[in-house]
């Protein structure tokens, strides 16, 4: 793949191991109920489960500095092309990952797809509340002094397409709004930036490269590439760490469903003037 987009993989500093740790979830528990329990406080249900997301991310965290499963992805977006320095076409790669960068230091994996990856398009989609966020603002400071063009969807909630769904409950009723806000940022910020070819390949993230990433991987994969649907499961299913049914990793039916039934026809250049 990477050789078809004119890409040297060796010279790609960034890692494909993706990994679903449960038990980060189980000690979150424990540590939001010994804290609870040291302080002598009896928190009711919803206060118990925001002080739970909140050790889990810190625990995520900590696991991500210290293994980096940079959970790399990558496809060529068939027909579809970027125009590079001297203005000639060239194949369109989309990179996907988890968050990579560090906030101290180098950070390889980012700086490598844009220098050799020909990354000059960076989307990140992680809008969720773990706390990622100097990672992002370090990302956002590289890719300012590489002149790469940076997206940050958590300042553009208007377009959100996961948090919409994913509840079951809400799926019906917000798919329609949340097809719209994907297809919106996949033509705005990645198949025609500015309303013109990338100037660049693509590179999107969200926290672990799981579910904003692998819906909107496969969309395209579907709408543009033209994989068949069980294709795009299995390959959803391998970055979320999926094993089997009883170690199904982050895997999420809703977002292989929205996958399935994504409505192509607003990828379309001239949809959103409809």
């Amino acid at each position: 793949m990477l050789q078809s987009g004119e890409v040297d993989g060796e010279r790609i500093q960034c890692s494909t191991l993706v990994r679903w740790e449960p038990s980060l979830s189980r000690y979150a528990d424990r540590v939001a109920q010994g804290i609870a329990a040291l302080w002598g406080t009896h928190p009711d249900k919803a206060a118990m489960d925001k002080a739970v997301h909140h050790a889990l991310g810190y625990l995520v965290r900590s696991y991500y500095d210290q293994i980096s499963p940079h959970n790399l992805g990558v496809t060529l977006l068939e027909g579809r092309y970027r125009v590079d320095e001297q203005g000639r076409r060239r194949p369109l790669l989309l990179f996907r990952s988890a968050v990579t960068t560090s906030p101290d230091g180098s950070c390889p994996c980012f700086e490598s797809l844009v220098r050799h990856g020909h990354v000059r398009h960076v989307v990140n989609l992680y809008g969720g509340s773990f706390p990622f966020r100097d990672m992002i603002e370090h990302e956002k400071e590289l890719a300012a002094r590489l002149g790469v063009i940076y997206f940050d969807a958590a300042e553009a909630p208007e377009l959100a397409y996961r948090r919409p769904i994913e509840r079951p409950e809400d799926y019906e009723k917000n798919r329609g709004r949340a097809m719209g806000n994907l297809a919106r940022l996949i033509r705005e910020k990645l198949l025609r930036p500015n309303g013109k070819p990338p100037r660049g390949n693509l590179y999107i993230h969200c926290g672990g490269g799981m579910h904003r990433s692998g819906m909107l991987f496969g969309v395209l994969q579907r709408c543009i590439n033209k994989m068949p649907m069980d294709a795009i499961e299995g390959e959803y299913k391998r970055h979320v760490g999926y094993v089997s049914r009883a170690e199904p990793g982050g895997y999420e039916a809703l977002n292989v469903r929205f996958i399935r039934e994504f409505d192509c026809s607003l990828l379309d250049e001239d949809a959103g003037d409809k």
